[in-house]
């Protein structure tokens, strides 16, 4: 999996892409997350747009990015789950723990308004 970030204003935007799996994919997230968050970015998009797999796992190390970004007063939400992939994270009943967005601007535009 790769990991890419965008400052936008003061919404970070993690652009990941491949398989998010588990092993080094929690990792490079966890990592990623941890530098948006020592740099003062917890208003966080994560933009799943691209990725083809998600594992049970990694939907927890998602859970615990959002709980460290709303421990710091900021907020995760989730952007560019197609439809399969939103699925899974609603058989888990996440659609009460994440807010989902179709595009990362939709998202971007949220936080603006918040």
């Amino acid at each position: 999996m790769a990991v890419d970030s965008e400052i936008q204003g003061d919404v970070a935007i993690l652009r990941l892409s491949g398989r998010f799996i588990g092993g080094d994919d929690v990792r490079v997230f966890r990592d990623g997350m941890q530098s948006l968050i020592d740099a003062g970015h917890v208003r966080v998009v994560a933009d799943l747009g691209a990725v083809h797999l998600i594992t049970s796992s990694s939907i927890g190390v998602l859970i615990s990015g959002l709980q460290q970004v709303r421990k710091n007063g900021g907020d995760l939400l989730i952007a560019g789950t197609g439809k399969q992939m939103k699925n899974v994270f609603m058989v888990m009943q996440l659609e009460r723990v994440f807010r989902f967005f179709d595009s990362v601007e939709e998202a971007v535009t949220v936080f603006g308004g918040e």
